[in-house]
């Protein structure tokens, strides 16, 4: 029993602590209830207290409650809505205001905002005098779901925007109210135009131009300036031709009268060079940059201003200023726009004006000279017109008929007679014609008819009185519409100048039978003198053949030739005079040429004949030595010359001297032998000149003669001496060669970059001049005093070779070596000295070593730098023993020295080089840091610059989804906030299934969705709101690993890209939800009206966004799992309590049993049928163990 009952005290102190537990869940469960009674209380106050009506409306369209702010608005209670039976889906008003079709969107889940409305007519359900006044509001209207995920209500917040519309009805009467007034402005612009359209004098209405302008635009001041360019006398100045004013302001005129007139004004280049290319000038004074240009505008009051520049063809005219001198305001581009309009107007008249007196001077001028023109002027008019279409024969008859003279001026009227051009007027073409020369005068008719205009043609006319007068006129037609209408004619009167060419004729004739006659006598003379221009052409081709022909002899009978023919005689002969050597006689006269025609015989054929001796001839002998010519008959000359003349048919005979060098030389004989002729004058003064000529010829062919003998006399000495130069010239030739190779080696080591190739060309050039077979460059090791000269190193650093001569440079010894044997070469290359050895000449063993190159003859040139012994520049001759002039060494010399130059330059270009690239890196370092930090600063301002747009919207996302309870309006919140922050057209949240052990099973479906506006709804479509994976597994693959997809349209796969491409996406954004570290889902971003890729900056924002939409997906899990939870835990406290209360019933009942009966198998009994009755049990048994 002690222990039965301790067990029971156990057992009740065990159910005592349970029920305190208990009544402890249930304190917190009072509080939780509590708290969300206040939670529900704030909230509840939140929306009653609220200034922005918020009303509630059932899915079957009736308001369901609705707080005050909404009952001030609409005028009406929610119990009269019920009262009245409102219901949206019926209610004509909303369907009259637009807002319906927005609440239905609402009920289908979306959350819309309506445009601000001005009514709600709520007459028809309450009466017209119930709702007194309605407050304009803007509808945001959101769908409240129930557990089923339907849309149980929807909640309407209208905040008023009565202000918004004031203002919007205030902007737009600002608009109505400036359109206004440019209509006005384009209203003047108009009477401006008119007024200037209609003015024959622009000048007389600019005084009203100002006035309408000023007052239009209401400036305080408006003036017109006209631009005078610079002339003579003048510089360029600016005149003030009209002004308009208020009475307020002052004239500039006032202050500055000399405007009047025109002042010069240094115009500031950024005004003026604006207004010559017409563009106009709106500033604020105050804001001139110019001193001097601002100083002037303030002394006229000017605050602000406009310029207008009125534009010629030819360049700026002038201005129109538009003062503002109280308010400091621009005038807008539209208004400035309209003003070039009137500008233009003023430009238009300016240059109408300018034609019209431009016209009215050259009508003027053509009218003074239509008058006082000498020759008659007249117009003709054809009615009807005479149509092209017709021949011109036609033209002509009908043209008779149908012509009037309209016009003519004062000379035409006297031409025919008239004293006033009055009297011809109505006249016809025709009426003054010739009879008699009719066929003439139709023929320019004709003619004018035909081509449309004559010129200077000649017609036969007759004047009043009957006189007849010949006319020259021109005339040209008047063509208008394919048809003659009339035309112009001019015409000179040339009736005297007619009659004096008859006089003329006359005249002319009556001369020309006296020029007959003196013709005849001018025949003569003339035949006289083309004999005179036969012989003077004989001469002339005489000489020319004496003086250019080379040939002596030849040129000689080509001038006899030429001289017999001419004077028509029979031989002409040359006789040289050869004196008597004993001087006992005056010589003998030899025939030497001769020509002779063929009606002569040759003298030369008579050897007898062919001296002539001085007997019975002395006296003509000596006339001729004193230069005078002899001419006569054959007779008249003496024996025994006169009987050999004879006897060669000579008939007369004429000789004439030749001269030589000033000395009697000989003669040129003529003969006549088929008449007795003597020689004119001219004859005679052609054979003159000639013998002159051929004096001339005598001697310059003795001195050609002597000159060829000297020349052949000197060209035998230069012979000898060529053979002397032909040896020096061969040296010479070999050591030009080597100039022109140093100069060729110098120019390569001074035209070529690289110094090895430079100084290998070099050699290949002195190589090959010098016929060589090895150059070589040789770096000799730096010595001093002190050093042991046998051990000098030396190498070969660059080399050419003919090509059937070993390489020294790649031999594997002789490349290199020392100076043993050759010590003293190091003293004499030193000095400068070049050395020349053959090879047996060499000492040893350098020439064991040069022997086995197969050198022959060895040279060496020493090389210096910076005026210190460098190495050697090495000739080698391989083929045979050349001995080298000193002379070419010394050629050498230069060689060594450019190459020594080239050597010291490349070393300075190297240390130059090596400096300059120390500098680059140096300033590259520099330079990639810098754009190390510019990109780092870069990135940096970037990031400042984002920011702020990405931590904004990312708070708005995450406020929202902090801030709303409900997850669904939550996500549609913050969905469209993203939408719109990107600019995107569709955002959604979808939900992946991975429960599916196949990627391609594993499914996926639509959410959450926002469109933007004209964009059809995914989650609409029952077939696109969900899919599987199929044809997509790499896109689940990179988003269960955290990565974001960027697609285009084209680069997704079917069957994916088919559905997208029917939702109208372009471009199609994934970024991953993880929820609680698990791969959930995605959220969509579609851009559908072009393909663009998401910057960093808004995937991070995307990202961030993601993160956000998990952690309120985790939150509303954790909420719901937590709801679930007190849910189980209050139905289990609930059963806990039920069965507690049993249990105490059953120990109440069990205690008072064992109070009542002592009798422990009884009581035990009696417990074991209570328990049995606790637990539903059929039996309940006891057992007891004996330890």
């Amino acid at each position: 029993m002690p222990s039965s009952k301790a067990q029971l005290q156990q057992d009740n102190a065990r159910l005592t602590a349970q029920c305190e537990t208990l009544e402890t869940e249930l304190a917190s469960l009072q509080q939780r209830y509590q708290a969300l009674s206040c939670s529900e209380a704030r909230y509840r106050q939140a929306v009653e207290n609220s200034p922005i009506s918020i009303s509630f409306l059932s899915a079957d369209g009736q308001h369901v409650e609705a707080n005050a702010a909404f009952e001030r608005m609409m005028g009406f209670t929610v119990e009269d809505s019920q009262r009245v039976g409102f219901n949206l889906f019926t209610d004509p008003a909303l369907e009259a205001n637009g807002t319906r079709p927005y609440i239905l969107r609402a009920l289908a889940g979306e959350t819309v905002i309506e445009p601000p409305i001005n009514f709600y007519d709520a007459s028809q359900l309450y009466g017209k005098e119930a709702v007194k006044q309605y407050t304009p509001g803007q509808g945001h209207y959101f769908p409240i779901w129930n557990e089923d995920g339907e849309v149980q209500e929807i909640v309407e917040m209208a905040p008023e925007v009565t202000d918004l519309l004031q203002a919007q009805a205030e902007a737009q009467a600002e608009r109505d109210h400036a359109a206004q007034e440019r209509a006005n402005l384009l209203s003047t612009v108009a009477q401006v135009a008119n007024l200037l359209l209609r003015s024959q004098d622009y000048t007389t209405v600019f005084p009203d131009v100002v006035r309408l302008l000023g007052e239009a635009v209401g400036s305080d001041r408006c003036a017109i300036t006209q631009e005078l360019p610079a002339s003579v006398g003048h510089p360029h100045r600016v005149r003030l031709l009209t002004e308009w004013h208020r009475e307020s302001v002052a004239s500039v005129l006032t202050g500055s009268p000399e405007f009047g007139q025109g002042v010069e004004i240094n115009i500031p280049p950024s005004f003026h060079q604006p207004l010559l290319q017409g563009d106009a000038i709106n500033l604020i004074i105050s804001e001139v940059a110019e001193p001097d240009w601002r100083a002037f505008f303030e002394a006229h009051d000017n605050v602000s201003m406009l310029i207008v520049p009125v534009m010629l063809a030819d360049g700026c005219w002038g201005h129109i200023g538009f003062d503002n001198c109280q308010d400091a305001s621009l005038f807008d581009e539209v208004e400035i726009a309209i003003l070039q309009v009137a500008a233009e107007s003023i430009a238009a008249a300016i240059e109408r004006q300018q034609k019209d007196e431009a016209l009215r001077a050259s009508e003027k001028r053509y009218r003074t000279l239509f008058e006082l023109s000498s020759e008659g002027i007249y117009r003709f008019q054809l009615e009807p017109p005479l149509s092209l279409a017709l021949s011109p024969q036609d033209r002509l008859t009908l043209g008779y008929q149908v012509n009037q003279i309209v016009e003519v001026n004062q000379a035409f009227a006297e031409q025919y007679g008239f004293d006033a051009p009055e009297d011809l007027v109505g006249t016809k073409i025709g009426d003054f014609y010739d009879h008699e020369h009719s066929q003439v005068n139709d023929g320019v008719n004709v003619a004018l008819m035909r081509d449309l205009r004559v010129s200077k043609i000649e017609t036969v006319e007759t004047d009043r009185l009957g006189h007849r007068h010949w006319f020259l006129s021109s005339v040209v037609c008047d063509v208008r519409d394919d048809a003659i209408v009339g035309g112009w004619g001019v015409q000179t009167d040339v009736t005297e100048l007619k009659q004096a060419q008859q006089s003329l004729l006359e005249a002319e004739q009556t001369r020309a039978q006296e020029l007959e006659r003196f013709n005849a006598e001018l025949q003569q003379a003339l035949e006289l003198l083309q004999t005179r221009d036969r012989i003077l052409n004989a001469t002339a081709e005489s000489v020319t053949s004496l003086l250019t022909d080379s040939e002596f002899e030849r040129a000689i009978d080509q001038a006899l030739e030429i001289l017999g023919t001419s004077v028509e005689c029979d031989r002409v002969e040359i006789f040289q005079h050869f004196a008597d050597d004993r001087e006992q006689s005056l010589g003998v006269l030899r025939l030497q040429f001769e020509w002779y025609s063929a009606h002569a015989t040759p003298q030369q054929a008579h050897p007898t004949l062919t001296e002539i001796t001085q007997d019975g001839l002395e006296a003509l002998w000596l006339r001729l030595r004193a230069g005078e010519c002899l001419t006569g008959a054959i007779e008249s000359y003496p024996e025994p010359f006169r009987s050999g003349q004879i006897e060669l048919g000579v008939q007369s005979t004429h000789s004439v001297p030749i001269f030589v060098e000033g000395h009697y030389w000989g003669i040129v004989a003529i003969d006549h032998c088929r008449e007795q002729r003597q020689l004119t004058p001219v004859e005679l003064s052609v054979f003159k000149t000639a013998a002159t000529c051929i004096g001339s010829a005598i001697e310059r062919d003795r001195t050609e003669k002597a000159i060829l003998q000297a020349e052949q006399e000197r060209a035998r000495e230069l012979e000898r001496f060529n053979a002397e130069l032909q040896q020096a010239l061969e040296l010479l030739q070999a050591r030009d060669r080597i100039l022109e190779a140093t100069a060729d080696a110098a120019n390569a080591l001074l035209s070529t970059d690289n110094l090895n190739d430079a100084v290998d060309t070099a050699l290949h050039i002195i190589g090959e001049s010098l016929d060589t077979d090895r150059v070589n460059i040789i770096e000799v090791e730096p010595f001093d005093q002190n050093s042991n000269l046998s051990q000098v190193s030396w190498q070969i650093l660059n080399e050419w070779n003919s090509a059937s001569t070993v390489s020294q440079r790649l031999h594997p010894i002789h490349q290199q070596g020392d100076h043993t044997g050759i010590e003293e070469w190091l003293t004499l290359f030193s000095s400068g000295q070049s050395a020349s050895f053959l090879l047996e000449e060499l000492p040893e063993p350098f020439r064991s070593g040069q022997a086995e190159i197969g050198v022959k003859a060895y040279h060496a040139v020493p090389i210096f730098l910076e005026g210190t012994y460098w190495g050697n520049l090495g000739i080698d001759d391989c083929r045979e023993a050349k001995h080298r002039d000193p002379a070419e060494l010394a050629v050498l010399k230069t060689v060594a020295a450019c190459i020594g130059s080239a050597i010291e330059r490349e070393r300075l270009r190297l240390a130059e080089l090596r400096t300059q690239q120390a500098i680059l890196q140096t300033e590259q370092a520099r330079t990639q840091e810098l754009q190390s930090l510019n990109i780092e600063l870069q990135v940096r301002l970037n990031d400042i610059q984002n920011r702020d747009f990405i931590a904004e919207t990312a708070a708005t996302v995450s406020n929202v989804l902090l801030r709303e309870e409900s997850l669904q309006s939550a996500i549609n919140r913050a969905l469209q906030i993203l939408g719109k922050a990107l600019n995107l057209d569709r955002v959604a949240v979808i939900e992946i299934d991975s429960s599916w052990p196949e990627l391609a099973s594993r499914t996926w479906q639509v959410l959450y969705e926002w469109d933007a506006s004209n964009i059809p709804s995914q989650m609409a479509d029952v077939e696109l709101a969900q899919g599987t994976f199929a044809g997509i597994e790499t896109l689940y693959e990179k988003m269960s690993q955290g990565q974001v997809l960027s697609y285009l349209l084209e680069e997704l796969p079917e069957p994916f890209h088919r559905g997208q491409a029917a939702l109208g996406v372009k471009a199609l954004h994934e970024v991953p939800i993880f929820v609680a570290g698990q791969f959930w889902g995605a959220i969509g971003f579609d851009n559908c009206h072009e393909s663009k890729r998401l910057s960093q900056t808004e995937l991070s924002m995307l990202k961030i966004t993601a993160d956000c939409i998990g952690s309120a997906i985790q939150r509303e899990r954790l909420r719901l799992a937590e709801l679930r939870t007190q849910q189980a835990l209050l139905r289990a406290q609930r059963d806990r309590v039920a069965e507690l209360a049993k249990t105490n019933l059953a120990l109440k009942n069990s205690l008072d049993r064992l109070a009542a009966t002592p009798d422990l198998d009884a009581f035990l009994g009696y417990v074991l049928t209570e328990i049995a009755q606790q637990f539903d049990g059929k039996t309940a048994s006891l057992h007891l163990f004996n330890p």
